[in-house]
């Protein structure tokens, strides 16, 4: 069954139901002896001013005063008018001395008056009722809206710290690096601090964009690319970047290994075309296909050592550091990948459901 759209409270109101209201309130309200007292006498001064003229219709007016006395006092009320309205209006034909005005079935009329009044009378109660549970509902959504709010600053402030303490831990390790001369601990610290910087762009999006737990895919696996091609790519030739990362949004217990993979993956493509003397090209997609996401990084570059036109193969573990953790990223999402050698393009192809993913985007933890 599809759900319902999401819609404001107060949109269920038109203007006309907010202007009864409004004359509800202020004929219940603190006058409301003074307001019912009014009326009653307007209604006498009409038939008797005007009951000669209008004869038999002068009866219908009665309805006036028992509406208003309903309002005022609920049940009780309308019962209590319901039943004086007969008797009113004999009283009043009687001062005009026009007796044939009043209804031909006298207890026809008064049954009819008390069952209008106290039909009036609980619609009125219920009203009341109805604008009390209206009054705490937006009391009640008040309280919840601000206990949101509070939570939606409380949990940026959470990621903006986490992001800066990442922050901190690549400085140290790359201070770290500056300061050794071993070329094998250099390659080592700039490839955690990539990893760092990767989990770090995480809560940087999750601060910075108002969903807190689910990330827009293709932001930020365009800032996380750009951001390594800086720190990695060949300087001398800087290489040609093709996005196509349709926006979508994923929980982030599912970017945070995907990202570490993209950073795995293509620092991987750009090691092993550090000796290109041309701009690498490279391409970048994530998409959905048969209920599965499929992340697809290919470049024109040499390929990896040892693969050449090979037919496509699943990658092994323990070849190294990052092949190994890419393995084992995937095994998390619940997908597999593998590399493919074709027309001198090299791709890396990741491949998870995308059922229980999108599930945890739409109804976090």
């Amino acid at each position: 069954m599809p759900s319902l759209p999401l819609q404001e409270p107060e949109a269920l109101y038109t203007a006309f139901d907010h202007f009864l209201g409004r004359w509800h309130a202020r004929i219940s309200g603190r006058y409301r002896v003074f307001i019912v007292l009014s009326v009653w006498i307007g209604y006498a001064l009409i038939v008797l001013l005007f009951g000669r003229r209008l004869a038999v219709s002068s009866n219908y007016f009665v309805v006036v005063p028992v509406l208003v006395s309903a309002i005022a006092y609920g049940f009780s009320g309308g019962f209590i008018a319901g039943g004086l309205g007969l008797p009113a209006n004999l009283l009043l034909f009687a001062l005009l001395e026009r007796p044939e005005f009043s209804p031909a079935s006298k207890p026809i009329a008064e049954l009819t008056g008390v069952i209008l009044g106290s039909a009036l009378g609980y619609l009125s109660d219920y009203y009341k009722k109805l604008e009390r549970e209206r009054s705490l509902r937006r009391e009640s959504e008040g309280k919840l809206r601000q206990a949101l709010h509070d939570r939606d600053i409380l949990f940026k402030e959470l990621h903006h710290r986490v992001k800066n303490n990442l922050h901190l831990v690549k400085s140290l390790i790359n201070m770290q690096s500056r300061r050794s001369d071993d070329p094998g601990f250099k390659k080592a610290a700039a490839e955690l601090s990539g990893r760092v910087m990767a989990l770090s762009m995480v809560h940087e999006q999750l601060y910075k964009y108002s969903e807190l737990s689910a990330v827009d895919i293709g932001k930020y696996l365009a800032t996380l690319v750009r951001a390594i091609q800086q720190g990695a790519a060949n300087p001398l030739y800087p290489p040609v970047l093709e996005l196509d990362c349709a926006k979508r949004e994923l929980p982030m217990d599912s970017v945070v290994p995907l990202g570490l993979i993209v950073n795995e993956a293509l620092i991987n493509a750009f090691k092993h075309n550090a000796q290109l003397e041309r701009p690498l090209h490279l391409r970048l997609g994530f998409r959905m296909e048969n209920e599965r996401f499929i992340l697809e990084l290919s470049d024109d570059g040499d390929g990896l050592p040892d693969r050449q036109g090979v037919a496509p193969y699943a990658m092994a573990k323990g070849e190294s550091l990052g092949l190994t953790l890419i393995t084992l990223l995937a095994g998390q999402l619940g997908g597999s990948v593998a590399y493919r050698r074709s027309e001198g393009w090299t791709s890396f192809t990741l491949d998870f459901p995308a059922d229980q993913n999108l599930a945890l985007a739409n109804n976090p933890a």
